[in-house]
């Protein structure tokens, strides 16, 4: 359960829908950090353009990616 509220695609507002979709078809999903910053369409934007800035040039495969956030989630003990 969620201690802080997410942004379901049919809640969303026609920017939030479209970064959502977008991140649909980079990454298979809609990371759950973004839903939280879609409350504010303001945020996300510029945190969803970063993600892309940061993510597209490495072009590692997606299994890698998943094992790099994996390790770091680890190794600041994240609980996600």
């Amino acid at each position: 359960m969620s201690f802080v509220k997410q942004v379901q695609n049919e809640e969303a507002p026609e920017l939030v829908r479209r970064i959502f979709e977008a991140g649909q078809k980079q990454y298979g999903l809609v990371f759950n950090n973004w839903r939280v910053f879609a409350q504010s369409p303001e945020l996300l934007r510029p945190f969803a353009q970063f993600i892309g800035a940061v993510t597209s040039p490495i072009r590692l495969s997606k299994r890698t990616f998943e094992l790099a956030v994996l390790k770091t989630s680890l190794l600041n003990q994240c609980n996600y």
